[in-house]
């Protein structure tokens, strides 16, 4: 990367402190290994910033298991949703975290790929602990009442 040797250069030349911005959080070692105290990437910023919103403005109601292992979380999709009008099967869903549950107009439904989520509709979420930020980040709805 052009930033690791603009990096080096500085250290040659006996900058002090050097700052350097990263677009692949995965060579963050290599920079280390530079010597690189501060290093900046836009993209953990960014996760950082979302996570700490949803968890300060949004509290979802959850139902954990006695193990804390996994957890049923119930989100209302907001109209801001990048899930509101898309179907199941074209959202990207991680690995650990299950859609059981749509609630419309009173009545519940075990969705299908082909199920359209709508503003309203309440997602019944059942979601290792492991990946229940993630929930927040795949379904930022505020919690139902």
């Amino acid at each position: 990367e052009k930033n690791l040797m603009a990096c080096l250069l500085a250290q040659e030349l006996g900058v002090p402190k050097i700052t350097a911005l990263v677009q692949k959080t995965e060579t963050s070692s290599l920079w280390r290994k530079v010597g690189l105290v501060d290093v900046i990437s836009p993209r953990t910023i960014a996760a950082e910033r979302i996570s700490n919103y949803i968890a300060n403005h949004y509290e979802p109601h959850i139902l954990s298991f006695e193990t804390g292992a996994a957890q049923f979380m119930q989100r209302r999709i907001a109209p801001q949703s990048a899930a509101a009008g898309q179907r199941l099967a074209d959202l990207e869903i991680p690995q650990g975290l299950i859609v059981a549950a749509v609630l419309r107009n009173g009545r519940a439904t075990v969705p299908r790929g082909d199920d359209r989520l709508e503003v309203g509709d309440e997602v019944i979420l059942f979601v290792r602990q492991a990946e229940a930020a993630i929930a927040n980040l795949v379904f930022p709805g505020s919690s139902s009442d």
